[in-house]
């Protein structure tokens, strides 16, 4: 029985140990990768939060000046009642 288990086993936990081994590098390098692909994602993810942020302010300045000029155009000609309708709209 002694024999066996030396020129049987043995060999056999120690191939399937090298394997466990093996995979455990597999397993922790793939999580490491992912781990790094989902942490640069919510970076990118923040970083595009502030620009749209950014872009939303730009264009409610840039709307607020459109509307600005429009209410200065539409007053250049105060009689028009185009223009009477758009003013009261505005």
């Amino acid at each position: 029985m002694k024999d066996f288990v030396h020129t049987e086993i043995g060999p056999k936990v120690t191939r399937t140990e090298a394997r466990v081994d093996m995979l455990v590098w597999i397993v922790g390098i793939a999580l490491t990768m992912y781990m790094g692909i989902f942490i640069a994602g919510g970076i990118q993810l923040y970083l595009l939060n502030g620009r749209v942020g950014a872009m939303e302010q730009s264009i409610s300045t840039i709307s607020k000046g459109v509307g600005e000029l429009q209410l200065k155009k539409a007053s250049e000609n105060a009689a028009d009642p185009q223009n009477i309708e758009e003013v009261s709209v505005s």
